[in-house]
């Protein structure tokens, strides 16, 4: 996956112009990956704890996909239900994993304008 700026629609956008579809299911694993995610998420926590940190897990609104119509079209966002920690192992700290054994099942968080990373 390029670490580029990736502009997934530019706008901006009436409300007429946008719609929202919501797919009410969640990432469906295969076993491997699901088996990752709990793994890496228990060294997470307990990486966070060791420093006297919490890393808890939440519910968020996944990105499922977006559907840019251009610039006199309709912007369609396809959205559905997911949880920080798919996000947090699957997209952010093991990308290239996922990238490599499940690529179809990553779990982008909607609401990001800006996700900046340093190093892993």
């Amino acid at each position: 996956m390029d670490d580029g700026l990736v502009v997934l629609a530019e706008g901006p956008r009436t409300v007429e112009e946008v719609r929202v579809v919501w797919e009410g299911e969640a990432v469906r694993l295969p076993e491997a990956a699901q088996g990752r995610v709990e793994t890496r998420w228990a060294e997470y926590v307990a990486e966070a704890q060791a420093r006297g940190n919490s890393l808890f897990n939440g519910e968020i609104t996944r990105l499922v996909g977006l559907e840019d119509g251009g610039k006199n079209g309709e912007l369609v966002l396809r959205l559905g239900p997911g949880d920080y920690k798919h996000f947090l192992v699957m997209t952010v700290r093991d990308r290239e994993w996922f990238e490599a054994h499940a690529r179809g099942c990553r779990v982008a968080a909607l609401g990001n304008s800006a996700f900046l990373t340093r190093g892993e």
